[in-house]
């Protein structure tokens, strides 16, 4: 239903999938219209080089690196059932990240998140890598 979902509402968008390497078991998911990534790749390099304009996990801290970058992300934590437990641990981890979005319905999808955070373009960030290394 969540992937129909992205599939239908977000038609002009590239899709990404991201596995987690050797827990994600690709055969589970129709991921019809998704580019799969490598799961080593670096999500801050795909998200600069690629131009990623959401972040979307279930309780990964990918949606906290999309948030670092400026780029809207979200959480679908809410809206599978998890033990109180572990759904309170996952909240706390990231009670700290206003700027991402707790799912309660597929339509928060669309909604975006209040940011503080400039979203960064490759050149800018190499422009800022550059100046760091200089020396005087």
């Amino acid at each position: 239903e969540f992937l129909d979902y992205l599939r239908e509402n977000f038609k002009n968008y590239k899709l990404y999938f991201k596995p987690k390497q050797g827990k994600t078991d690709l055969t589970e998911f129709d991921l019809k219209g998704f580019k799969i990534l490598d799961p080593k790749s670096s999500l801050e390099e795909i998200c600069l080089r690629e131009n990623i304009k959401k972040v979307i996990s279930v309780k990964s801290t990918s949606s906290r690196v999309g948030a670092y970058l400026g780029i809207p992300s979200y959480l679908l934590y809410p809206m599978i059932k998890l033990p109180e437990e572990l759904s309170q641990l996952i909240k706390n981890a990231f009670d700290d990240m206003p700027s991402i979005v707790k799912v309660n319905k597929l339509e928060d999808l669309k909604k975006e998140p209040e940011s503080s955070v400039e979203k960064y373009d490759l050149d800018k960030l190499s422009s800022l890598y550059w100046e760091a290394i200089q020396f005087p």
